[in-house]
């Protein structure tokens, strides 16, 4: 286990997608990798409009878009 942390992770995220020519598998996995994919995308746009949306307050969100509705005055 000398290898650092980041390098095993990225191995367990990319082994099977970076070589598709030397995998014997079915179809599935594939699809498999499809649908992790989608999902971490799907999370990703969760969080970003999570702290885009929740986390600023109202008050301030609201006085930003009048403002840029209204000419920015």
């Amino acid at each position: 286990m000398d290898v650092p942390l980041p390098s095993r992770l990225s191995y367990l995220l990319y082994s099977r997608t970076s070589n598709p020519g030397q995998r014997f598998e079915p179809r599935g996995a594939d699809t498999r990798d499809n649908w992790s994919r989608y999902l971490s995308l799907w999370f990703v746009l969760q969080v970003r409009f999570y702290f885009q949306y929740h986390l600023i307050p109202s008050e301030c969100r609201n006085k930003y878009t009048k403002q840029s509705i209204s000419g920015g005055n």
